[in-house]
């Protein structure tokens, strides 16, 4: 683990908001290993059935269909040249109306280079269906490396881990646009949303209905659940600071207990050996939002954490979904336990995401490169630059079955 290079007496204005150092404790991050990718699962444990099937992870609380306000929320379908699927993520329309905000992991592969050749972006339409929105111009933010700071050989951990899909065509009337959010995210109520793996605490991720409407059977289902980022990691991986400090946003999936709440325990648990003020070990060791608790997995990178703005009176995206914390699971029996050093399962165990005590990060985008490259990439710069003044004060799924078109 390398040595900790203290940020304490720096506050660096990144974009909208300032990224204070100062009054937050770090710590080593060695819980924070690079078994991470970036679904959706919930706090509910039942399994849906033919005679109970809206339960669970089908329980409507969890589900976000047309009209319920988080219609600009699209699934993204990448293709390569031959207009093949490759894989599936999740994205948000911004407010220029033509730009959806994604992970640049989402269509590079490893690097600020483009691999993808086409981005869909399907939006859930008023008939039931979906509307699919070709791109037209695929941009990554070029301080994107693919996690090198955390890792030599490239990490899933990268602190501008963000991408633009510019359309095609301006998005319909009914696709809700959204702002950044400016101010500091920690310890606030965030919705996350996304089209990925979903299942249960229990499970972790273990149901797939990002491509239902491209293998004819059902549709894609976008799902919601609440949690909140409690502390920030630094970008080579190294420490974890308990406030606002660097753009990487770092949530747990918490079930009310201890054993958990693994972010808590990262800073010696509710005990405050690290001598937190209350404010922040009120964040660092919430013990989540029970029945509504959700976390993200495989699918959802990309998507978006919202969070309200009272005084505009909406959602604002603060963060993209970037990684998360994986294990590997035995279906058969319920027992996890930890991948091998390459990243592989033993027998009968497969790499699973999205289980009670998980962690996960999103990056900021209204803060540092993140926010250059938003303003350099989206057609408006007259709304960027009101934003800026505060006046309008975020690995995806693989194709596992037959290749198919869109």
């Amino acid at each position: 683990m390398r040595s900790f290079r203290p940020l304490a007496a720096v506050g660096l204005l990144f974009g909208t908001t300032v990224l204070g150092a100062q009054g937050v404790t770090s710590i080593s991050a060695s819980g924070i290993g690079d078994h991470v990718a970036s679904l959706i699962t919930v706090a509910d444990p039942a399994i849906p059935s033919a005679s109970a099937p809206a339960v669970g992870y089908n329980d409507p609380r969890y589900q976000s269909p047309y009209g319920t306000g988080f219609d600009g929320v699209a699934r993204l379908l990448m293709t390569d040249n031959q207009g093949f699927i490759t894989s599936g993520c999740t994205g948000t329309l911004l407010w220029t109306g033509q730009d959806v905000l994604t992970a640049a992991h989402c269509v590079t592969s490893g690097s600020n280079v483009v691999t993808a050749s086409s981005v869909y972006s399907g939006f859930l339409n008023p008939t039931g269906g979906v509307t699919n929105i070709k791109s037209s111009a695929i941009y990554v933010n070029p301080a994107y490396n693919g996690g090198l700071a955390a890792n030599p050989n490239g990490s899933a951990i990268d602190p501008n881990d963000i991408a633009i899909i510019h359309l095609s065509r301006p998005a319909d009337s009914w696709m809700t646009g959204y702002y950044l959010y400016g101010g500091d995210p920690i310890g606030q109520p965030t919705i996350f949303a996304g089209f990925g793996l979903t299942g249960n605490g229990i499970t972790g991720g273990t149901v797939n209905t990002l491509f239902d409407d491209v293998l004819g059977t059902g549709q894609p289902v976008r799902r919601l659940a609440v949690n909140e980022w409690d502390e920030t990691l630094t970008a080579d991986a190294s420490s974890i600071y308990s406030g606002f400090a660097t753009p990487i946003l770092l949530s747990d999936f918490d079930n009310g207990t201890l054993a958990g709440n693994t972010l808590c325990n990262f800073f010696g648990g509710p005990g405050n050996p690290a001598g937190l003020p209350p404010d922040q070990l009120a964040n660092v060791c919430n013990p989540g939002y029970g029945i509504y608790e959700g976390m993200i997995d495989s699918g959802d990178s990309g998507g978006p954490g919202f969070i309200w703005d009272a005084a505009m009176g909406r959602y604002e995206v603060a963060g993209v979904a970037s990684f998360g914390s994986l294990r590997c699971w035995n279906p058969s029996d319920g027992s996890a336990t930890n991948p091998n050093p390459d990243g592989s399962c033993p027998p009968n165990y497969a790499l699973n995401g999205g289980y009670f005590g998980s962690y996960a990060g999103h990056v900021d985008p209204a803060v540092g490169a993140n926010f250059a490259f938003i303003a350099s990439a989206t057609p408006e710069p007259s709304s960027i630059a009101l934003l800026a003044t505060g006046l309008f004060a975020v690995a995806p799924t693989m194709v596992r079955r037959k290749r198919s078109k869109i």
